[in-house]
């Protein structure tokens, strides 16, 4: 059944990402995607089903995550009026997935 919740709640933020794009303040929808939401949800599960050293070790993993994060929006920024839309959104993807296996490849090499 919690699964049924998850899926509703993601729904709902994909709803409201949708408004959002469509209203005067669409730059808002970057704002919406940088809600804690999901994290909470990931953090408590995180904490019940495991510990707190597994909890800090997502939290310091998710300040590095934001790089990669970073470096699709610079991406998609720099290309936004120099090509079409599919392929700076390709461009950027491959940034960011680059950059996140980079990311989780020294997390593992280093990981105590």
């Amino acid at each position: 059944m919690i699964i049924i919740y998850k899926a509703l709640i993601g729904a709902g933020l994909f709803v409201g990402l949708h408004y959002l794009t469509k209203s005067s303040n669409y730059y808002l929808a970057q704002l919406a995607l940088a809600c804690p939401l999901l994290s909470m949800i990931a953090h408590y599960y995180i904490r019940v089903e495991r510990d707190a050293g597994s909890l800090k070790q997502t939290v310091l993993f998710g300040v590095y995550a934001v790089l990669p994060f970073v470096a699709y929006l610079l991406t998609v920024y720099i290309f936004a009026d120099k090509l079409k839309i599919q392929t700076v959104l390709a461009l950027a993807s491959g940034v960011w997935l680059i950059l996140a296996a980079a990311l989780t490849f020294l997390w593992r090499m280093y990981q105590v």
